[in-house]
């Protein structure tokens, strides 16, 4: 016997899979934007001979 999928179903399923990527960019944003804070503390704090990314470049 065949049945027909329930479409509310689908949607549900869909609805929590989009919940959960907009969380997952929610918590990218939250992380990138402490990174960003720490990165100018430390640029304003440390001088730049010290820095890691200066020591990369040389």
């Amino acid at each position: 016997m065949r049945v027909m999928p329930d479409s509310f179903d689908d949607a549900t399923k869909n609805h929590v899979e989009w919940s959960a990527v907009e969380e997952g960019f929610r918590l990218l944003e939250r992380d990138i934007g402490k990174l960003q804070v720490d990165d100018r503390v430390c640029v304003s704090s440390c001088s730049l001979s010290t820095h890691p990314a200066s020591t990369a470049i040389r």
